[in-house]
């Protein structure tokens, strides 16, 4: 493990790129701007792997709204391999800026809103975390009332009668 020292305060670079502050330099103020959940975690304590963050984004990835809106391509004429590529190739554009923005944690050991804080300052901070919470509560919305939606939706249209309940629990 080699020992650098930047900008007064000393940190460990590990040899896997992971950087951790020393913890004898890193006493903060009580001022109203620090807390215990703002410190750096301590390399000790990171124990997410690549697997972790794959499974993470395979979770993410693989839910009741993506295969509806591959079905909703396959219905205005794509083909299945069509839609479920273009399904993939979207997740992975929504995952290029998850590892740009989650990098700092996982090199630095840093939370979100500290590093947040770097871009917008101290009170510009609270921008980034509003509009992280209205995405959160947005696709929660979204994940609640997808399934219900594709419950009722078959069931209870009298233009379809081949979307009866019989019809559905056919086979069953």
């Amino acid at each position: 493990m080699a020992d650098t020292a930047t900008g007064g305060g000393g940190q460990r670079q590990h040899p896997d790129g992971r950087v951790e502050l020393d913890p004898a330099e890193g006493v903060l103020p009580p001022n109203g701007f620090t807390s215990d959940d703002l410190r750096p975690v301590p390399v000790r304590r990171r124990t997410w792997t690549t697997y972790n963050f794959l499974a993470l984004w395979v979770g993410m990835a693989h839910n009741i709204p993506s295969w509806t809106l591959a079905s909703g391509l396959i219905a205005i004429g794509m083909d299945w391999k069509q839609a479920v590529l273009t399904i993939a190739l979207a997740n992975l554009i929504v995952l290029a800026p998850m590892l740009l923005t989650g990098h700092a944690g996982t090199k630095y050991g840093i939370p979100f809103p500290v590093f947040a804080r770097a871009a917008f300052g101290l009170r510009g901070a609270n921008l980034p975390a509003l509009i992280r919470a209205a995405v959160a509560c947005a696709w929660f919305g979204i994940q609640t009332w997808m399934p219900r939606f594709q419950q009722t939706i078959p069931l209870s249209n009298p233009r379809h009668p081949q979307l009866d309940a019989e019809t559905l629990t056919k086979g069953l």
